[in-house]
């Protein structure tokens, strides 16, 4: 056979192993997915420091995030395919603890509206700092990963969405619970879930400067720390459930 009729085989035989390997990643990491979501409501019933540590529903969704890119860490290099793993836990975590949240939420509004212009305008200009901040250290890119391209419509579907919707509203969720519903606080006061209404420096900074060392973009997170901090004690509603009582 030519070998000029042979490479047209060869890059056939290549697309068809690549396209198998990648469904055999996906679909083996939609069994990991649902095993981690099952796994983390099994602990979660399990063990009683889930359920009679306050603490725990501000905690935890950090921890599993954590605690699960620890572990998907160990089976990607550059690319992280099993991204969407982090979010299906912190859901389940999440949804698990929903009945407190919403009380917790209901309490703190005291049947105010939700709606703050001023939550909304601090949260616009974190916003803006933030997305400054990352345009200097890493420079404005229109090509996608090239790892992402490779993938699949359906998986790379998947991926982009999970990735937005875990950095616009998952993400931000877990960090909120556990460095303002809980470790602001508990700097104020050593009962976080009766903390008075006071502004206190340095318990704003320190939980701002943990909140920044939790981002490459350190200076914006301290920034945006700050801003959450004050929206946390100023704003007449706040969205997230930070008066949490057991």
């Amino acid at each position: 056979m030519p070998a000029s009729e042979s490479v047209p085989r060869q890059q056939e035989r290549r697309r068809l192993i690549l396209n198998t390997k990648e469904g055999l990643s996906f679909e083996g990491g939609l069994g990991v997915l649902l095993r981690g979501a099952l796994g983390t409501v099994w602990v979660s019933q399990r063990v009683p420091w889930f359920t009679s540590d306050p603490s725990a529903r501000f905690l935890l969704p950090l921890l599993a995030v954590v605690a699960t890119a620890l572990v998907t860490g160990l089976f990607v290099s550059e690319f992280d395919y099993l991204y969407p793993l982090r979010i299906g836990v912190a859901l389940t975590v999440l949804a698990w603890f929903r009945k407190d949240y919403l009380e917790g939420l209901r309490r703190h509004l005291r049947g105010r509206s939700i709606w703050s212009w001023q939550a909304v305008t601090i949260g616009v200009v974190a916003y803006l700092v933030w997305i400054a901040a990352w345009g200097v250290d890493s420079p404005v890119s229109n090509d996608p990963p090239a790892a992402l391209a490779e993938l699949s419509a359906s998986a790379a579907m998947i991926w982009v969405a999970a990735r937005v919707f875990g950095s616009t509203v998952t993400v931000p969720i877990v960090e909120e619970l556990a460095f303002r519903g809980f470790l602001l606080r508990r700097l104020i006061a050593r009962d976080f879930t009766k903390v008075p209404e006071t502004f206190r420096w340095p318990a704003v900074l320190i939980s701002s400067l943990a909140f920044a060392a939790a981002h490459q973009q350190w200076v914006a997170g301290f920034i945006a720390g700050l801003c959450y901090a004050f929206t946390h004690h100023a704003a007449a509603c706040s969205p997230m459930p930070s008066s949490l009582t057991p």
